[in-house]
C-alpha cells in the first residue's frame, strides 16, 4: 500500500495486498469484499452527522365569530390536533409550527414548503396544515421537517372532522357529529352528545361518554369507555375492550384481548361480543330479557346470579344456549380460547 493511503473500514485495497492475488475463481469474494467495506464506511458516516437540527417553533393564531352550530375540518401532517369547548360563538384556532432547523433562516426556508389554511365559510371553518411531498428532493429522518400541531376552541355545539397522519387526537365535551382519524396516535374524547366515528391505526381509544351511534377501532390499542348510551361497534385487532356502562345495542369484536361490558336496562336490540383468545365478562341488568347464546373454544362458561332456561350446555362447559327471563333480543358472545363469565345485577 502507498505511504499515506489509509484502508476504509479496515479494507486493503492495495494492488499488493494478498486479495489481488486471488484468482478470478474468488471473485465473488472480492465483490462481497467491496460491498462490506461500502456499508462500513456508510456505517461511519451515519454515526457521525453534522451538528445535529434545532428545533424551532413558531406560532400562527387566528378567531373566527359563528353564528350558530357548524363544522370544523382540521387536518396535519403530523401533529396532535386538539378540540375543546369554548366560551360564546367564537372559533379560535393556535397553529403551532414545529420545525427542525439549524437557523430561524433555515426554518424561513422550510415554511416556504408548508401551506397553512385556515379559513372560513359561513359557520364552517378549516384549519389545515400540509407540506409539499416533493419539497427537498430526497431526504432521510422523520417527514416533514414541519410539523404542525393545532390548539382549537369552539362553541359546545359544534361538530369536528380532525384527520392528522401520526399524532393523538384529543376532543372535548361538545354536542354535534364528529369523524376522528389518526394513522397511529391515540384518542382521547370526552362527553359527546351526538355521531361518533373515531379510528386509529395503532394508538388507544379513551371515551368519557357517548350518546349516539358510536364507531371506534383500532388496529392494535385498547378501546375503553365509562358509558354509552345509543348503539356501539367497537373493534381492535388485539387489545382489549371495556365499556363501564352500555345503554344499548352492542357490537364488540377484538383479535386477542379481553371484552367486559356491564349492560345497564333492558335489552332494546341483538347484540355481539367476540374475541379470538381472551375472556369475555357480561354483567346483565335485573329484569334483562335476552337469548343468551356463549360459546368458547378453550375455556369455560360460568354464570352468577342469572337464571337461564337452558336449551344446549351448561355451566362450566364450552357452550351455554338458553333464555334469561323469556327470552328477547340476542346476545351472542364468542371466544377463541378464553372463559366467558355471565353475572347479573
Amino acid at each position: 500500500m502507498r505511504p499515506g493511503v489509509k484502508p476504509i473500514g479496515g479494507c486493503n485495497f492495495s494492488r499488493g495486498s494478498g486479495f489481488w492475488r486471488e484468482n478470478e475463481s474468488h471473485l465473488m469474494k472480492f465483490i462481497l469484499r467491496i460491498l462490506l467495506c461500502l456499508l462500513a464506511a456508510a456505517s461511519l458516516a451515519v454515526a457521525e452527522p453534522p451538528a445535529a437540527s434545532a428545533r424551532i417553533e413558531r406560532v400562527v393564531e387566528k378567531s373566527f365569530t359563528v353564528e350558530g352550530p357548524g363544522t370544523l375540518t382540521a387536518r396535519t401532517g403530523g401533529g396532535s390536533i386538539e378540540v375543546m369547548p369554548g366560551s360564546g360563538e367564537t372559533v379560535r384556532i393556535v397553529a403551532r409550527e414545529h420545525i427542525r432547523a439549524a437557523s430561524e433562516a433555515e426554518a424561513d426556508e422550510r415554511l416556504k414548503h408548508l401551506t397553512l389554511t385556515l379559513d372560513r365559510h359561513g359557520n364552517d371553518v378549516t384549519a389545515v396544515a400540509e407540506y409539499d411531498q416533493a419539497a427537498l428532493g430526497f431526504h432521510l429522518g422523520s417527514w416533514p421537517p414541519v410539523q404542525v400541531d393545532f390548539v382549537i376552541t369552539v362553541p359546545t355545539h359544534y361538530s369536528a372532522e380532525l384527520t392528522t397522519a401520526g399524532g393523538g387526537i384529543r376532543l372535548g365535551d361538545l354536542t354535534g357529529r364528529f369523524a376522528l382519524r389518526t394513522a397511529g396516535g391515540n384518542l382521547r374524547i370526552g362527553r359527546i352528545e351526538g355521531d361518533l366515528a373515531g379510528a386509529t391505526a395503532g394508538g388507544n381509544i379513551v371515551l368519557t361518554s357517548g350518546r349516539g351511534r358510536i364507531e371506534l377501532s383500532t388496529s392494535g390499542g385498547s378501546v375503553t369507555a365509562d358509558q354509552i348510551a345509543g348503539s356501539a361497534h367497537l373493534r381492535t385487532g388485539g387489545g382489549r375492550i371495556e365499556v363501564g356502562t352500555m345503554a344499548g345495542p352492542i357490537a364488540a369484536r377484538t383479535g386477542g384481548g379481553s371484552i367486559r361490558v356491564v349492560f345497564a336496562g333492558p335489552m332494546a336490540a341483538d347484540s355481539s361480543l367476540a374475541t379470538g383468545g381472551g375472556g369475555i365478562r357480561v354483567r346483565l341488568p335485573a329484569g334483562a330479557a335476552v337469548r343468551l347464546d356463549a360459546a368458547t373454544a378453550g375455556g369455560e362458561i360460568e354464570t352468577d346470579g342469572v337464571s337461564i332456561a337452558l336449551t344446549r350446555g351448561g355451566r362450566h362447559a364450552d357452550r351455554l344456549v338458553g333464555t334469561v327471563n323469556g327470552g328477547g333480543p340476542a346476545l351472542s358472545l364468542r371466544s377463541g380460547g378464553g372463559d366467558i363469565a355471565i353475572a347479573g345485577s
